[in-house]
């Protein structure tokens, strides 16, 4: 009798301790987990970045089409490029903020190599850059511009029409001023992070 007993609260020991883990498995499963829009990732969000800045690089629908074939061989065709050298600020957003996710905030910068200079974000504003939240990911995109595309272009090549200027916001920025820069070749920078959901 004095067996039975003790191997019934054994039995009941076992029970109750199979309960408790059964309990704990199911509270770890119903309890919430963290929200965050968008992966976590910086490398992701860089291979994010570098397939915006290439697509908008590929696209050519900013020449004229009855501006001279040898004209349009000679200027550049890109719509990356166009939007800079044109100061195209919202087009290049625009064209940005339809490829990167809606949680994706970025500022975009050019740069020589030696001299950067904020471009705009992806609110549009072209005053001040945005604060970015870890993580942080830098995209790349070098471009070649001729000077002479940068001072004195026209309407009449480049769509849209009414430009607001004939002259590049990058001319102002590299080319003018004591020293001016000699080279073509640019640095397109895409720095973004993700918004975070609390």
């Amino acid at each position: 009798m004095r067996n039975d007993k003790a191997q019934m609260m054994v039995l009941e020991a076992i029970f109750f301790a199979i309960t408790v883990v059964i309990a704990l498995i199911l509270l770890f499963q119903m309890s919430p987990t963290s929200i965050q829009s968008g992966p976590q990732s910086s490398n992701e969000l860089k291979l994010l970045g570098d397939n915006a800045l290439d697509t908008i690089y590929a696209e050519t629908q900013h020449i004229k089409s009855n501006v001279g074939e040898g004209y349009i061989t000679n200027n550049p065709s890109s719509k990356l490029v166009v939007c800079v050298i044109t100061n195209n600020y919202a087009e290049l957003t625009e064209s940005l903020n339809n490829i990167l996710s809606n949680t994706v905030i970025y500022n975009f910068y050019v740069s020589n190599g030696t001299k950067t200079v904020f471009w705009c974000t992806s609110t549009g504003d072209t005053d001040e850059p945005l604060t970015m939240l870890d993580p942080v990911a830098l995209s790349h995109h070098p471009i070649s511009i001729d000077p002479i595309h940068l001072d004195g272009f026209t309407s009449d090549i480049y769509d849209p029409e009414d430009l607001g200027k004939d002259k590049s916001d990058i001319f102002d920025d590299f080319l003018s001023g004591e020293e001016p820069y000699l080279g073509a070749t640019y640095e397109m920078i895409l720095e973004m992070s993700y918004i975070w959901i609390s």
